[in-house]
Order: structure tokens, then C-alpha cells, then sequence
């Protein structure tokens, strides 16, 4: 029986040699047991640069993700943190990122009607649609699912609601101020088959989340590091 064999598959059944896991553009993990070469790595040159990291508990994983944060800072990468522990607040500080506080008594807010400005090349329209469908999907989670006959109003009641302020398809509104979900709960009230959905709607503009999510952005995350504590 005869099969043919590339050389660097081949190569591994040679005892003396090993292979290197480098890149020109990666950063530091670790060193290679087999011959003490540097293990230079850049998965975000890949196509999937999705990472895991398991280990027994006390075994370096937070460690090891702060020093992967710490070295991707030094080649410019741009790192965002969900900290569910409060364990990267010094960290943020130290490299001079932003943390925030995630709470219900959170002096942070967030509007999730703010539009993000165009580029230089990207067509307003473009922008406005394709946040109109990140709000649709927020919804979808916030309010426990939608039927397709919600998605429609809920579709037609966002795009009404930018309207308010102005923003349409073809307006400038990287200067405008964006609404507010008590807008949209406004719009929502003039429209037929939308009783439940503002039912469901209330604990975001007038109940328990209100204070987080029903008033203008004061969060400031230009920074190459952020941090986000749910805790």
C-alpha cells in the first residue's frame, strides 16, 4: 500500500524536529515545551478568531486573559470587557480605559436609539436601516419574543420615532438628538394591536429599568479599553 504524504505532515514522524506557532503580527502566549521557541500568535488574522479558556479554578485563567488584554492594547487592538465580577476595574484604570457600572442605581445610561455616526464612505440611509434592525432584535430579547405581526409594528412605530427628532433616511443626523424609548412608547400608543407590546414595554420606560435605559447616553466609550460591570 502506498499513500503520498505532503512534507510537513510528513515531517512529524522525523523525531528531531518540532513545529513553531508564530506569527509577524501576534502577540505573546507562551513558550513552545518541545524546542523553547516563542509562541507568537494573532487569531484575529483568522477567519473564526473565537477563543475559550478552560482550567481548574486558581489555575490562571483570569491571568492569562488580562495579560492577552494588556499585550492586544500594545499593538492598538480595541478590547470591550462584560465583567460580571468586578474583576477588571483597576485594570481599566491602570491603562487609562473607562469602567462602568451596570445597574439598576447605575449613574451610567445608555440609549439604545443612539445612532452611530456614519463613515466617510457609508451611505446615512445604510445606517439608520441597519439600526433599525439591531432595535428590533433588542426588542425581540427585552420584551420576551415577538410575534411577526409585532415585529411589523414595532418596525413601522422605530422608524416613526426617529421621525420626531428629524432622522429620516436621507437627513444628516450624525448632530441631532436621538429619541427615547418613552418615544417610541408614545408612537406605540397611536398605533392599533399595540396594547401588549406597551404592556411589556412599561418596566423600561416608567418601571424598574427605566432609569438605565429611558435617558440620553452619558456613557463615553472612545476608549481602546472598556469596561462594563454587571455586578
Amino acid at each position: 500500500v502506498h499513500s503520498k504524504f505532503n512534507s510537513s505532515p510528513l515531517s512529524s514522524f522525523f523525531p528531531f524536529t518540532s513545529f513553531d506557532l508564530t506569527s509577524d503580527t501576534g502577540i505573546l502566549y507562551g513558550i513552545n515545551r518541545h524546542n523553547s521557541s516563542l509562541v507568537l500568535f494573532d487569531r484575529f488574522g483568522l477567519t473564526n478568531y473565537n477563543s475559550v479558556t478552560f482550567a481548574t479554578s486558581g489555575a490562571g485563567k483570569s491571568y492569562s486573559i488580562k495579560l492577552e488584554i494588556l499585550r492586544s492594547l500594545m499593538f492598538g487592538s480595541e478590547v470591550i470587557v462584560i465583567d460580571p465580577e468586578r474583576e477588571y476595574e483597576y485594570l481599566a484604570e491602570a491603562t487609562g480605559g473607562r469602567f462602568f457600572n451596570i445597574s439598576l442605581s447605575s449613574e451610567h445610561h445608555i440609549n439604545p436609539f443612539d445612532l452611530p455616526p456614519p463613515a466617510a464612505d457609508e451611505d446615512p440611509g445604510d445606517v439608520l436601516r441597519s439600526q433599525i434592525v439591531h432595535l428590533i432584535g433588542l426588542f425581540r430579547l427585552m420584551l420576551n419574543g415577538l410575534t411577526p405581526e409585532e415585529e411589523t409594528i414595532i418596525d413601522q412605530a422605530v422608524r416613526e420615532t426617529y421621525a420626531l427628532k428629524d432622522i429620516t433616511e436621507h437627513s444628516d443626523f450624525s448632530k441631532l438628538e436621538a429619541p427615547l424609548l418613552s418615544d417610541f412608547e408614545m408612537v406605540l400608543a397611536g398605533m392599533n394591536g399595540s396594547t401588549s407590546l406597551i404592556s411589556r414595554l412599561q418596566k423600561y420606560t416608567s418601571g424598574t429599568w427605566s432609569g438605565f435605559m429611558n435617558q440620553p447616553t452619558n456613557v463615553d466609550i472612545n476608549q481602546k479599553f472598556v469596561v462594563f460591570s454587571l455586578r
